[in-house]
């Protein structure tokens, strides 16, 4: 798969999946962009945005501009019983792995 001119953002791109995606995508000559909590790696654009906090998906839309592809990948998960979660884990759960991704992908496609 060549991917030369376009412009891909992954989210959650600091460790695990999201970061070999960026690297499968990088390796495809895709120009990369990255996203997540901690500092960036390699030669990506990166940019440090929380999902959860909307001014911080606002504003990676903005810096990123026009992109070809978006891979939602971001996502906490605590573990444990149902029961045993509140109702502000709940909140951060569905801000991270639903809202954010919603509203980064309205931003995105704005363009």
């Amino acid at each position: 798969m060549e991917l030369q001119g376009q412009r891909a953002l992954v989210t959650g791109a600091t460790s695990g999946i999201g970061r070999a995606v960026a690297v499968k995508l990088a390796d495809a000559s895709a120009t990369v962009l990255t996203t997540g909590r901690r500092a960036g790696f390699g030669d990506t654009h990166h940019v440090v945005a929380d999902l959860g906090n909307l001014d911080d998906v606002r504003r990676l839309a903005d810096e990123v501009g026009e992109i070809d592809a978006l891979v939602n990948n971001a996502g906490i998960f605590p573990f444990g019983p149902t029961l045993d979660q509140d109702v502000e884990t709940y909140e951060q759960v569905f801000d991270v792995n639903v809202r954010g991704p919603y509203f980064l992908t309205a931003g995105c496609c704005r363009r």
